[in-house]
């Protein structure tokens, strides 16, 4: 009897372990999935936002504008999108504090409910270097960013 239970928790065991192993394979292989699409969402929205700028958005659906990021629906003006906003229209490297500083006067009261506003621009910059929208560099031995070369050879 012994034995047939402790064969019983060594299949229960190799069972778990086998399905452990097929997550892992597929939270991989998601997790790569997820930067694809993500980085490819960007190129998207970059794209359609180009020629927006050049064409004007009356050629777009209020769903597409919703889509893009250019219209609010229910939700307020994102962290996100503001950064990205700031830095494709800089003309220089931006560091945190001059984002910061761009926001405050683009958008008042959006770094307000932020406890550190350049620490909250940070995060939102290494995602957009991790979307491949954006490049880390250095300005006055200061991290800073720019518009990655990718982003603005697919909005031209």
């Amino acid at each position: 009897m012994e034995h047939t239970s402790n064969e019983t928790a060594q299949s229960r065991e190799a069972n778990v372990r086998e399905v452990g192993r097929i997550a892992k394979e597929e939270l991989r292989r998601l997790g790569k999935d997820l930067s694809v699409l993500t980085k490819r969402i960007g190129t998207i929205k970059r794209t359609l936002a180009g020629m927006a700028n050049v064409f004007g958005e009356q050629f777009f659906s209020e769903e597409l504008l919703e889509l893009m990021g250019r219209k609010n629906s229910i939700r307020q003006s994102g962290l996100t999108s503001a950064c990205r906003e700031a830095l494709l229209g800089a003309k220089e490297r931006l560091s945190a504090a001059d984002l910061c500083d761009r926001l405050r006067r683009s958008h008042p009261g959006l770094l307000d409910r932020h406890k550190n506003p350049i620490a909250s621009v940070s995060t939102v910059m290494h995602r957009l270097v991790s979307y491949g929208e954006a490049r880390e560099v250095t300005k006055w031995n200061r991290r800073a960013w720019e518009v990655a070369e990718s982003s603005t050879q697919e909005t031209e």
